[in-house]
């Protein structure tokens, strides 16, 4: 790819971002909701903020430490009128061997994981209409000090190829209220250690041009936008 910095995911801090000092991944798919809600009214997801702090604060403090497939298999207390959403149970050693791919819907939106090349392959979810929300997940702790710890998600605000950055959303740095911003290299260090985990969200009934090969990686001739089913 040749050196230039991405677009960047249209993000109102103001009205978008959800902290929470524990479940990070589920913080980021609130932002994400909630980024979501404000392009299309007619999702079925709740407005209050609190709901979501709830949602990524409280509600899953039992599932902390289990795989992210777990953590997302229930509702949270306060929204209890959205169905549970139902996953396809598998064992702890297919959890180990490798990321489970197949999409998933919580709270009206689809989301995907995805096990992508590398960061040259997050570009085509910034130049779809909108930009695509994406969930990293990496080993923070190996990225900051090189020593394996617990996973950390947070979700991409831009790349700089020219410098080598991440500028990312931490829901953990509620007094930042910016991009945060990380190293290529070290960031890609601990991103390995989550097999490059990339978790995208969309609307269930909105149609995308996503077919990419079965281990999820996503090229930009095979997404080019989302097209909705009233304009199809």
């Amino acid at each position: 790819m040749s050196a230039k910095k991405t677009g960047t995911l249209p993000f109102n801090w103001d009205k978008y971002f959800v902290p929470s000092k524990t479940e990070c991944v589920l913080a980021c798919y609130s932002m994400s909701a909630r980024y979501w809600k404000s392009y299309y009214s007619e999702l079925n997801l709740p407005v209050d903020l609190e709901i979501w702090k709830e949602f990524a604060s409280e509600s899953f403090v039992l599932y902390r430490g289990t795989s992210i497939r777990d953590m997302m298999r229930k509702t949270p207390r306060a929204v209890s009128e959205i169905k549970e959403a139902t996953l396809p149970k598998i064992s702890e050693e297919m959890e180990k061997e490798k990321v489970a791919l197949e999409p998933i819907e919580l709270l009206g939106l689809v989301i995907k994981p995805n096990t992508p090349n590398g960061l040259d392959s997050l570009v085509p979810f910034f130049q779809t209409k909108p930009p695509i929300p994406q969930i990293l997940v990496f080993d923070r702790l190996l990225m900051t000090h090189n020593i394996r710890g617990n996973h950390h998600a947070v979700l991409l605000h831009s790349l700089d190829f020219d410098k080598e950055k991440l500028f990312v959303i931490d829901p953990t740095k509620a007094q930042l209220l910016e991009p945060d911003i990380y190293d290529f290299r070290l960031f890609q260090k601990a991103w390995r250690e989550c097999q490059n985990l990339q978790i995208i969200t969309y609307p269930k009934d909105m149609v995308t041009i996503i077919s990419g090969p079965a281990v999820g990686i996503v090229h930009q001739a095979e997404i080019t936008e989302f097209i909705r089913k009233e304009d199809g």
